[in-house]
């Protein structure tokens, strides 16, 4: 919110305009409407195209109602809100003019609370030459300052005083701008979407999860470069399959993350990667994960399909029931083992399935907890976007140690089955494996406990010392039972 403060200095003042997409706002309302309809009611997205054949402005009016809700949460421009509280300073009038829908451009001056007064679509297109147009009936030619951020802006900046541009200097529209013969004053507000930026949005540090698809490859014991290979294939298609599904699942929880402590910092919720961006994102990982099942058995393909169909699933639907949601993403682990075994032509005995199952249950019930956690630090009641409630924390923490204890239980019993003797030449050596395992779990549950716990538990052990030591440990441990 930006104070208002009486005028002192130019008189008469000069207004001071400004856009919204991609202006004020690190987003653009149009395709903020788009996710929320396809996260609310995404069968009514067949609607669109009759929409859009109606008119642009009736496509906009139909997605503003899906997208008011999360006006609040949009990212704004703190360059921009630097210039809008410059010219308050100077005792000028502000405005905010658009070609988004009506309601969205007064929920957003309702917001600030510091426009006099709001120009947008609403029946009209206020786009690019109208917008200049009505600024200019009000104003005046050369009668106002107007900060924009594309090519559709360059008739509003040849009709006003001084033009202002926000952006990363993008190479075609500042030449655009020069042809136009229009001189615009840079905010240099905006970054460029680096490599490191794509990459967080991809969440590749989601990535190690796949390690688990060399799993039946190391219990069966099946070291060969032809095993190592496929995997490795294998491994690739996950990755990228993996991370359309984040893309998609991130597009959808856009006003939750941005009302999360740490994931409001994610690309996409953060307005660093353009929101149209998603969509070919999102396609290009499903091409590279289909590429891969070229080179793979059919079975791999199969267990591919099942797992993506499994996360579009839990996106859409899944994730807001109540401990249905918690035996997904168990489930989704599991699946990548699955996914090894299919490529390698393994079974997985009921041992590995079982022990598997509990220990990713517990992880998952872990990362319930964690948000648990980071909410009421943040002072919030419930899990946004969750099934949960507070009261439901207490009941969780406790499935929490059950699903370690069982798994911990199962693991001792393999060690003394026909199935380990047969596989390995020294299995006392396992038992070893029992306190490791005992330990890393139950520092897990402390952690967790005290409110420690970051709200991925996989990113935690991937960045904790006694973690990698634990996994190493149980490595090598392993590898000297064979």
């Amino acid at each position: 919110m930006i104070s208002t403060i009486p005028s002192t200095t130019l008189n008469p003042p000069i207004p001071l305009v400004t856009d919204l997409d991609g202006t004020l706002i690190k987003t653009d309302s149009l395709w903020e409407g788009f996710y929320a309809l396809l996260a609310t009611r995404p069968w009514r997205t067949l609607l669109i195209p009759f929409w859009l054949f109606s008119g642009i402005t009736v496509l906009k009016s139909m997605l503003s109602e899906y997208s008011l809700k999360g006006v609040t949460t949009w990212p704004l421009n703190d360059a921009v809100l630097g210039e809008l509280q410059k010219a308050q300073n100077e005792g000028r009038p502000i405005y905010l003019a658009t070609a988004a829908d009506r309601r969205i451009a007064e929920a957003v001056a309702a917001r600030m609370d510091c426009f006099a007064g709001v120009f947008a679509s609403d029946g009209v297109n206020l786009k690019g030459s109208p917008k200049a147009e009505l600024l200019c009936s009000y104003f005046g030619a050369s009668g106002f300052d107007y900060i924009g951020d594309s090519n559709a802006d360059i008739p509003v900046w040849k009709s006003c005083r001084e033009a202002l541009y926000v952006g990363s200097g993008d190479a075609m529209l500042l030449r655009a701008v020069k042809k136009a013969g229009v001189t615009c004053r840079c905010l240099d507000s905006l970054s460029p979407v680096t490599l490191r930026v794509y990459l967080k949005g991809l969440r590749v540090a989601q990535w190690a999860k796949n390690v688990l698809i060399f799993a039946p490859m190391f219990l069966a014991h099946q070291f060969t470069l032809k095993s190592i290979l496929l995997c490795c294939i294998a491994a690739l298609a996950f990755c990228a399959c993996a991370s359309s599904a984040y893309i998609l699942n991130d597009l959808l929880d856009l006003p939750a993350d941005r009302s999360h402590t740490l994931k409001k910092a994610r690309p996409f919720a953060a307005g660093l990667i353009p929101l149209w961006q998603g969509p070919p994102l999102i396609l290009l990982g499903l091409c590279v994960g289909a590429l891969c099942t070229l080179f793979l058995p059919p079975p791999f393909g199969i267990v591919l399909i099942g797992y993506y169909l499994l996360t579009l699933f839990y996106s859409f639907r899944l994730k807001r029931l109540i401990f249905i949601d918690i035996i997904v993403l168990a489930s989704l682990y599991c699946i990548r083992m699955g996914a090894g075994a299919a490529t390698l032509a393994l079974s997985l005995s009921n041992w590995a399935l079982s022990f598997s199952f509990f220990i990713f249950l517990g992880l998952a019930l872990i990362k319930r907890v964690a948000e648990f956690n980071m909410r009421t630090a943040d002072g919030d009641s419930n899990v946004r976007g969750r099934a949960y409630i507070m009261a439901d924390k207490s009941l969780l923490e406790t499935m929490t140690v059950c699903a370690g204890f069982s798994a911990e239980i199962i693991l001792m019993l393999y060690i003394d089955s026909l199935n380990a003797l047969s596989l390995y030449s020294k299995p006392w050596l396992l038992w070893m494996l029992c306190p490791t395992i005992l330990y890393w779990y139950g520092r897990m549950l402390f952690i967790m406990h005290r409110g420690k716990m970051l709200d991925d538990p996989v990113i935690f052990v991937l960045t904790d010392k006694n973690s990698l030591a634990c996994i190493t440990i149980g490595v090598l441990v392993t590898i000297a039972s064979i």
